[in-house]
This record gives C-alpha cells, structure tokens and sequence, in this order.
C-alpha cells in the first residue's frame, strides 16, 4: 500500500531504492502508522532532493589523513530510555582543514550509520554537544541560513 501511495505521490521517486529495510525504518518511527510513516517518507524524499549534494560519498582519505573529521562518535551505551547518545565534539572541526559541506556530510553520515541499529530507529537520538575549543572560525558558520537548515533537518530527516 505504502508503495502505490509514493509512485502516485512523484515519478521522481524512482530513483529512491525502497528496499524493506529503507522502509521499515519509517514505520519502526511511526510505530507502524502507515499515514505518519509516508508523510515521513515524503518529508525524507524532499529533503534528499533539496540536499541532494550531502547525500553524496566523501573520499575514504578524509578517515584516514584528516584528524578533524573525528569530531563525532556514538557512545557505547543508551540512556535509560533506550536512546542512541552521539557526542559531537565542534571545537575538533577544522574549517580550514575540512570544508563545511563535507563536515555536514560527516554528520549526516554519522546519524543514518547509527540507524542501521533498530533499536536507534525506535528511540531516536540524544545529541551532546561540546563546544569546547571552538573559535571564531566556527562562528562565522552560524548563519541564519544554517540554523534553518539545522531546524529543517530535525524536522524532516530521516527517522532518528
């Protein structure tokens, strides 16, 4: 049902690969309400289509060679209601060394790696953030434009 319902919703849906893990995702969110589930769908799908250059793959030096882009982890244990906490550490970003859109990347591909776990897609997230050591450097990426972005995605993102 939920297949008919997203090849009515756009053509361009076609190039999504909904393979029964994908979707289950959005179902485990939704608490298996198919409704709120494809309107979840949909928002994710938009969202890809307007963001479509950070769903693109890093080159695999960046883990390797580029200390900065170890700012993020997921810790190994859950808060006592079940959440995944992933502790980001800002202040190791180096703007110079690693640009915004791939350190946006980073993130994003930190968030749908910890979705793979079913348990994340029923709990969600608990974010820590850590400041420490950030610098004017960082500031001058907390635009407007960006806070937008940051509302736009808790929002509409993939379940997390």
């Amino acid at each position: 049902m939920i297949m008919l319902s997203v090849r009515r919703y756009d053509e361009a849906l076609r190039e999504v690969n909904f393979t029964d893990d994908f979707l289950i995702q959005f179902l485990r969110y939704a608490k298996y309400n198919i409704q709120k589930a494809f309107s979840h769908l949909k928002n994710f799908i938009k969202f890809k289509k307007k963001y479509d250059f950070l769903m693109e793959s890093l080159p695999e030096h960046y883990f390797s060679e580029i200390p900065c882009s170890r700012f993020g982890t997921i810790l190994p244990s859950r808060c006592p209601d079940g959440c995944t906490i992933v502790y980001c550490n800002l202040g190791l970003w180096d703007p110079s060394e690693l640009a915004f859109d791939d350190f946006r990347r980073l993130l994003l591909m930190l968030f749908i790696q910890a979705l793979c776990d079913p348990m994340t897609q029923i709990n969600g997230f608990k974010i820590i953030y850590d400041v420490d050591g950030t610098s004017w450097k960082h500031m001058r990426f907390c635009t407007p434009r960006v806070a937008h972005f940051q509302y736009h995605f808790a929002l509409v993102r993939k379940p997390m």
